[in-house]
């Protein structure tokens, strides 16, 4: 589509990996990759189709980088990709949900696709755990944070965020 938006990052109609104006590309870019080719490698499962041997690698090496991640990290997924040479990181206040749906989504067509990456389940496991722990249920009815995940919950005076691809990307 058309990247009509701030000109800042550059020319109208022209890629720009720069997010916010923060210097460094968008996190998030990290886990669609990572979701898109565990989906690819399930999908030519299912049709019966070759799977290059490339694409196994990439998400088998992602998988097992992934894991130890969440391991280091203390059981959360990486939400934030800084400029090398400083490595990724989790941000603990600030969750962010669909990158978390998306792990959760590329280990699954992993698995279903049948890798055998080790530390597969823990990596589904601790995305899981994270999706669970963040998910805002309140003892106010009616409250719009009720059923949501949020990086800024903010039950008592309804300035909190609540995104809807967030939703849709843990689905």
């Amino acid at each position: 589509w058309n990247r009509w938006d701030t000109h800042k990052y550059g020319p109208p109609d022209t890629w720009t990996t720069f997010h916010w104006g923060d210097g460094k590309p968008w996190s998030g870019y990290q886990p669609r990759a990572y979701m898109a080719a565990a989906r690819a490698w399930y999908e030519l499962v299912m049709r019966g189709k070759p799977v290059p041997e490339q694409l196994r690698l990439y998400v088998d090496r992602w998988t097992e980088w992934l894991a130890g991640f969440c391991r280091r990290s203390g059981g959360h997924t990486p939400n934030d990709f800084p400029v090398a040479p400083k490595p990724p990181e989790w941000v603990p206040d600030d969750f962010t949900g669909h990158m978390c749906g998306l792990w959760l989504a590329g280990a699954s067509y992993a698995s279903l696709a049948g890798s055998t990456a080790v530390g597969l389940d823990y990596v589904r496991e601790t995305a899981m755990a994270e999706l669970v722990t963040e998910f805002q249920v309140t003892d106010i009815p009616g409250h719009p944070m009720n059923g949501c995940w949020s990086p800024d919950p903010d039950l008592s005076g309804g300035n909190g965020m609540a995104f809807g691809f967030y939703t849709g990307e843990i689905f």
